[in-house]
């Protein structure tokens, strides 16, 4: 469906027809009825070009990540099943206006009914990281409730590093080196740029994976700017970003450069659940991280509970193992090919959970601001609506 507007041109047509669509408005009307199923965006949805048709089922992605009143356009055509698929545990709507935020509009309609308590179904089976990736993330942002159904073998580490736990493509890189600089409003640490630079070198040069499948993050513009002038010619622009230009992708391997690095101070914005759900669960074969461990460690809620956790299990570079059998447990569960899920009893998701329960929030989370009573309004839908195939979302949907 083309975007609000009409199409340019369009030829032909008396007067032009309706929308800027010329001759060609009651040709694509046509189309649309005999559709089984139309794809818009959710502006999209509100376009002239479907203003006169009902579309009684309405399923919408990613709508964790759209504001309610964006929703609510597709949803007042004739919408009598209506199907949200999304994960309010990463990050939610952008919203440019601070006083449009605190007044509500970062709040999406996906979290407001979710956490007004209608009843939501969990897809439990990842398929995109290797399992020993997937603990941490699924013990301290889904309660343990989320499993892998990758093969180890489909998901090996690469080539090019030396991975501190056998089977995991998991590491910590301890760069204390560095201090994060002040660029502007945003933030920079020129040491970390250049061992993730190097890190990606020894990467590539291994051979066993191109530039294509390597994806860099850092939360703050100001690095990603350096860093996009040290891989120039190495990576793609697009593929050095930030977390919220990160959200939605994926890459067999992700380097991230955690930025923050000073004697006594905080992180900042980096000490946000959701942001740091969507940088772990990135990555396929393997996920490294840069960073001043010092500094992570002082944040309470986030990133120190996932680097006890990388302590424990031995993922840190250069230290061994705080809990030998979790570190063991790990290594099975990144390297098995048995096709089953992090079981509760395993030692590493044990671990996790334990190291984890500062980051559960979910019970602190303030209750959405609730909404003003709607009077019934009658509109006046077509007699004949489209028909729409609905498809069942598997576990891999």
């Amino acid at each position: 469906v083309p975007p609000a507007g009409g199409a340019k041109g369009g030829g032909g047509g008396k007067g032009g027809g309706k929308g800027g669509y010329g001759g060609q408005y009651d040709a694509m009307q046509n189309v649309l009825r005999a559709a089984e199923v139309v794809c818009a965006t959710c502006s999209g949805a509100g376009v002239d070009l479907l203003s006169r048709i009902a579309f009684p089922s309405l399923l919408i992605d990613e709508a964790a990540q759209a504001t309610e009143p964006t929703v609510v356009v597709p949803i007042v055509h004739g919408a009598m099943r209506v199907c949200l698929v999304g994960d309010h545990r990463q990050l939610p709507p952008t919203i440019v206006s601070r006083e449009a935020e605190m007044h509500g509009l970062g709040t999406s309609l996906f979290d407001r009914l979710q956490r007004g308590g209608v009843q939501r179904h969990l897809l439990r089976t990842q398929f995109r990281m290797n399992r020993g990736l997937c603990v941490y993330p699924s013990a301290a942002f889904y309660n343990s409730e989320v499993g892998s159904g990758v093969l180890g073998s489909a998901r090996t580490p690469p080539l090019g590093v030396e991975w501190p736990i056998p089977g995991v493509g998991l590491l910590f890189l301890n760069c204390s080196a560095g201090l994060e600089e002040a660029e502007g409003q945003s933030q920079l640490n020129r040491a970390e740029a250049q061992v993730v630079a190097q890190v990606i070198q020894q990467l590539l040069l291994a051979g066993d994976i191109h530039p294509g499948q390597v994806g860099v993050i850092t939360p703050y513009a100001a690095q990603v700017r350096l860093l996009r002038q040290l891989l120039r010619g190495t990576l793609a622009e697009s593929d050095v970003n930030s977390v919220d230009g990160f959200q939605g992708r994926e890459k067999d391997v992700i380097v991230v450069s955690a930025v923050r690095s000073s004697a006594g101070g905080g992180v900042g914005f980096l000490s946000d659940q959701r942001r740091l759900n969507v940088t772990l669960t990135r990555g396929k074969r393997a996920l490294i991280i840069v960073g001043n461990a010092n500094t992570l460690l002082r944040d309470a809620q986030c990133w120190g509970p996932w680097l006890q956790w990388a302590q424990g299990v031995g993922a840190v570079q250069g230290e061994e193992a705080g809990d030998e059998s979790a570190s063991c447990a790990l290594a099975a569960l990144g390297s098995g090919d048995d096709g089953g899920l992090c079981s509760a009893d395993n030692a590493a998701v044990a671990l996790a959970e334990l190291a984890s329960r500062a980051a559960r929030t979910e019970d602190r989370l303030p209750p959405p601001l609730p909404l003003p009573p709607l009077e019934a309004v009658a509109l006046p839908w077509p007699e004949q609506p489209a028909a729409v195939a609905v498809a069942q979302l598997g576990a891999n949907g």
